[in-house]
Formats: C-alpha cells, structure tokens, sequence
C-alpha cells in the first residue's frame, strides 16, 4: 500500500516542504444576508414556476394531483438547493412516478419524472431519452413559462447527442429541439420573470445549445455560428450574445492551447491561444460595460487572465467583482487557486494561503471551503516520496481537509463527486478506515476522473478495506 500511495502522489507531477508560513491573503468577499435571501428567492421562484404554473396551466386530474404537486414541491426544494431538510432526486421521483402511473400526462410532470430517473431508478439510457423526449414534445406544446419549456427541450437535445449511433432523423429532431429552445430565448426575456435564476437560465442556454450542437454535428466552431446567427437576430440579446460570444472563444482558446505544459504546446496552438483569448478579452470588455456586475463574464475574465494576464492585480480585480456579484462562485475560487499555482503565475505559498483564506471563508454551501484541500494536493506535486508521506501525515493538512469535507457533506451527503474525492484524500492522508467507510457509502456511485481512473480507483478501494480491515480491533 505504501508503494501506491507514493507512486500515485508522485505521478502527480512542483513544489516545496510541507510546512510553510501562511501567506495574507485578503478575505473572499462574502455577503451572507445575500446568500441567505438569494436561497430563499430561488426557492419561491421554482415554486412559482413549479407548483404554481402547475396550478395555473397544467393538466390537473384528481387521480393524480396529490403525488404530482409533491414532486413539484419537491422539485423546487432540490432546484434551490435547499438543504434543511435535504431534499434528493428520488423525493421527486417517487410522486412523479405515481402520479405518471396514475395516468398523468402533464408534461411539466413528465420533465420531472425524467430528470429524477437516475441511480437506483435508472431505467437505461434508450429509455431515459424516450422519457425526456416525451417531456419536451409536450413542454414545446404547452402553456408553461418560455424558460421551462427551454429547459426541457435542450436537456432531450443533450441526452440524445450523448448516443453514437443516431440516425438521421434523430439527429434532425435534436437540432429542432435546441432551435426551438434559442427561438424561445426572446419571448422568455419579454415575459419570464427577472429573477436571478431565470436569468441565469437565460444566459446559459446559447452556451449549452452550441455545446450539444458539437457533439450532434462534431464542428465547434460551426455550432457557434450557428447559434450566433441566431442571437444576432435580436437586439435585446446583445449582451447574452457577447457572453456566448465570450465564452466560445475562451473554450476554443483552450482547445488549441491543449492542456499540457507550456513545453507541449506547438507554435500554431500557442499563435491561436494568445489571438482567441486576446479577441475574448475585447468582447468580454464590451459585455462587462453593457451589463456590468455579471458573475459569469468574470468568471470567463478569469480563465483569460489565467491564460495570458501575468499581472496579480488585474486577476484580482475580476476575482473581487465574481464573489461581489455571486458570493457561492465556487468556479471563480477554483479560477484564482489554478492563478496563484506555480505552473501558472503564483507560488505555491500564495496558493496555499488562498486554499485557507477559502477554508476561512466557512461558505460550505457553494463549496468554497473545499478549495483548501485542492491547494493541499497541487501543493505536494514535485515533492520526495519522504516529503509527500510526511506533508498528506500533518496533523494540519490531515484537519483542513477533514473538517471541511465533514460540513459540507453534513450537508450535501449525495455529491458523490465531492464524497468520492473525500475517499481518495483519506487514502493519502493515511486516514484507511475513514477512506474504507467512504468507499462503502458510495457503493457503486464511485466517480473516476482522468486523474483517478476506474482502475486505479478500484486497487485504491481494495487497498483501504484491507488495511481498515487490519486496523479493526478483535473482537
């Protein structure tokens, strides 16, 4: 087990000595009574536009009425991300289900009924797509709020594009779904209501249409078009058109670059990074002054300085303006921490003392807290065997990262993302019992990534249930 636990840190490839003196690092910027209200106004937005657009507009039926309007109640908790009490997928799935059973027909019940249709309830991917299929054909007809009728039919276009084998006409049928959907985009601004959720929706929708217009038709940069064409149409869409815009170019930035170090990149990827990002940055600009104070062009800002910005101050002038704008940006902290690693711009002291600023921050509910165990392990690449043993072994580094995985997952106990790296980071803390019960809970809800891959992760599992097992005191 030794063995493992040294090759894999090793394999992680820049750094120092485990011990070293916390840097200032200037607090995030965090409003609670903000996110307080925020919580409390996303709930009463998806029950307006749940429960209460059921009420107005729905196909109602005394069969099936009490178990559907308990899974739109139970929709809009679990949308809001409400956690007292917790509310999950299958609080949703159950009453969908009976009331489908039932013989209900409604699609804002049918969208729900697939959208909760996963883990234990999973009933295969040609299904799930009939399922969300059935959802938006009927959503597209219905009375329901623009904004959830796009919902719906780009989630169908999205499980769809996942399959290899479309024909023709299946594919045809996603690409009118996703047209639909941006063909809606302008009646949703004229009458959905201006919330920050709706318009959160409103924006992302372009970005997610021209993602799975790619994976359709297999052109980044034709999907693009495609749906720029479209937003240019309309004057009211300039500024969702310049983040669209924004973001397309950051991402194709990206591409061209690869994600390698900088020694990899060739001179056409480098030539082709430094001009998407340079015309991103200006289109950015444009979007920031005619919509000032939005969090997601910062957040793209960030990506941009991190890629060609070599100056603290701009980073943290972006950085300052995302948690203003949003104070549960999780993407913004991960943007700033990718900043501040010695690969990139920083040191790995300045890493490391944002990682706690971000553990100091107690935000476990956008999950900015957990950013000091990321700092933890950038922090050991480039380290001896001996050094990386003693710095996962540190009685500090070893309570960072339990104390801030325990309250968030207190909370959130079903991210098995989050849980599944809480079982890795135990395994390199040495903690074999704790890693062992994580492993458990997750049962087969395990997430590899490409830095810990299935394989890997099963010799890992096996590994702790041994050594726990070893530890366990006779009976």
């Amino acid at each position: 087990m030794r063995l493992l636990i040294l090759a894999t840190l090793t394999s992680l490839a820049v750094a120092a000595s485990p011990a070293v003196a916390a840097e200032e690092n200037p607090p995030i910027p965090q409003d609670e009574q903000w996110q307080k209200k925020h919580v409390a106004e996303s709930l009463a937005w998806n029950r307006r536009t749940l429960g209460q657009a059921y009420d107005k507009v729905g196909k109602k039926d005394p069969r099936w009425d009490k178990p559907a309007r308990e899974a739109l109640e139970a929709a809009a908790r679990f949308f809001s991300n409400q956690v007292d009490p917790r509310t999950t997928v299958e609080d949703i799935y159950a009453p969908a289900k009976r009331a489908v059973d039932a013989g209900c027909d409604d699609p804002l019940i049918l969208y729900l009924f697939a959208r909760s249709s996963y883990h234990d309830n999973f009933p295969g991917p040609m299904e799930i797509e009939r399922r969300y299929t059935a959802a938006a054909v009927a959503l597209e007809r219905s009375a329901y709020s623009p904004l959830r009728r796009t919902t719906a039919l780009t989630k169908a276009a999205e499980v769809r594009a996942s399959r290899k084998d479309l024909s023709p006409q299946e594919r045809a049928e996603a690409v009118h779904f996703l047209d639909t959907a941006l063909a809606l985009l302008p009646k949703s601004l004229k009458t959905d209501e201006k919330t920050f959720n709706a318009e959160d929706l409103q924006f992302r929708l372009p970005m997610e249409v021209v993602e799975t217009l790619r994976k359709l038709n297999g052109d980044y940069e034709a999907a693009f078009k495609h749906v720029d064409t479209v937003l240019a149409k309309t004057p009211a869409l300039k500024a969702i058109r310049l983040q669209t815009q924004g973001h397309f170019l950051v991402r194709f930035a990206w591409e061209a670059r690869g994600s390698g170090f900088a020694n990899s990149v060739t001179e056409e990827g480098a030539r082709k990074f430094q001009e998407r990002l340079t015309e991103a940055r200006k289109v950015l600009n444009q979007c920031w002054t005619l919509k000032p104070n939005d969090f997601r062009t910062a957040n793209l800002m960030l990506m941009i300085e991190k890629g060609i910005g070599d100056e603290r101050a701009d980073m943290e002038k972006w950085f300052e303006r995302a948690m203003k704008a949003y104070s549960l940006n999780k993407l913004a902290c991960e943007q700033k921490l990718d900043w501040l690693d010695p690969k990139w711009h920083g040191s790995r002291e300045e890493m490391l003392a944002f990682g706690r600023a971000c553990r100091d921050s107690k935000n476990w509910r956008g999950g900015l807290t957990l950013r000091v165990a990321d700092a933890h392990l950038r922090a050991c690449l480039g380290l001896s065997n001996e050094e990386i043993r003693k710095y996962f072994g540190s009685k500090e580094v070893r309570e960072d990262i339990q104390g801030v995985y325990e309250e968030y997952l207190k909370h959130y106990p079903d991210d098995v993302l989050e849980r599944t790296r809480y079982a890795v980071y135990c395994f390199y803390c040495g903690r074999y019992a704790e890693s062992d019960k994580q492993f458990k809970i997750l049962g087969e809800d395990v997430v590899p990534t490409a830095q810990w891959p299935a394989s890997w992760m099963k010799r890992v599992r096996a590994l702790v249930a041994e050594q726990a097992a070893k530890e366990k005191p006779p009976k």
